[in-house]
C-alpha cells in the first residue's frame, strides 16, 4: 500500500509493500521487473489477510517499521535490500505486555483488553500509521483503519508508543505513555486526547519538546 525510497541506498532502490499480497518487492532505477524482497505473511503462518502494509524508514536506511494485517508490528533490517530480516514481531493480540493494558471499547462506556478485543472482532485491532521520527528511540502506531466502504476494519481507535533498544533490533511496549494532555487554560482539567472514540484518526505528528 506504500512506496518508501531507501534513505541513501547507492541504487536508489524503493520498497512497495502490497496490501492483499502480503509481500514488499524491492524497486529502482534500470531494474526490468519489481523483485520479491519478502513475504510478510510468515508471521502469520503464511496466512494471507488484508493489510495496511504502511512504512516507516530509518533515516540511515539500515531498519525499516511496517504494520501489518491490521495486528502486528514489525521492524524489519534492510541492511541487505534484496533479502529483508525480521527482528522483532510485535502482536497485539497475544504479546504478554499488552496482558494488564485496558482499552476503551469504541461506541460505548465499556473497557476491555486487546486480547478480548482480538476475539470478538477477528483479529483485527486496526493498526495502521505507524511513525518514527528522526534521531529518536520511541515510535507511535495508532490502531484504526476505516468503517465504510470495503474496508471495514474500525479497530480500537487508540495510540500506543514503542521505544527502540540501543541498537534498533529490538522495542518493547512503552507502558509510560498516556494519550493525555494538560491542557493550559484549563488548570486541573485533564481530557482525554480522544474523548469519545468516536473519531477515525488520520495521521500523526510527533512533538519533541
Amino acid at each position: 500500500m506504500e512506496l518508501k525510497t531507501i534513505p541513501g541506498d547507492p541504487l536508489g532502490r524503493s520498497y512497495v509493500s502490497g496490501s492483499t499480497v502480503n509481500n514488499m518487492y524491492l524497486i529502482g532505477p534500470g531494474m526490468k521487473k519489481p523483485i520479491l524482497a519478502i513475504d510478510f505473511s510468515q508471521v502469520s503462518g503464511y496466512q494471507q489477510r488484508l493489510s495496511a502494509g504502511l512504512l516507516s524508514m530509518f533515516s540511515n536506511g539500515q531498519r525499516l517499521l511496517m504494520t501489518f494485517q491490521m495486528r502486528y508490528i514489525l521492524l524489519v533490517d534492510i541492511t541487505r535490500p534484496e533479502q529483508p530480516n525480521i527482528l522483532r514481531t510485535f502482536d497485539f493480540c497475544s504479546d504478554p505486555s499488552l496482558e494488564n493494558v485496558i482499552i476503551g471499547v469504541p461506541g460505548s462506556f465499556e473497557n476491555t483488553t486487546f486480547a478480548k478485543f482480538c476475539t470478538q472482532n477477528n483479529n483485527v485491532v486496526g493498526s495502521h500509521s505507524v511513525l518514527h521520527p528522526d534521531n529518536e528511540n520511541r515510535f507511535i502506531v495508532l490502531n484504526y483503519f476505516l468503517k465504510f466502504g470495503l474496508a471495514q476494519f474500525p479497530g480500537t481507535r487508540t495510540a500506543h508508543a514503542f521505544k527502540l533498544n540501543n541498537d534498533s533490533t529490538d522495542f518493547e511496549y512503552d507502558h509510560r505513555f498516556n494519550p493525555n494532555f494538560q491542557l493550559n487554560d484549563l488548570p486541573g482539567k485533564q481530557r482525554l486526547t480522544f474523548h469519545s472514540l468516536q473519531a477515525y484518526p488520520h495521521h500523526l505528528q510527533y512533538l519533541k519538546l
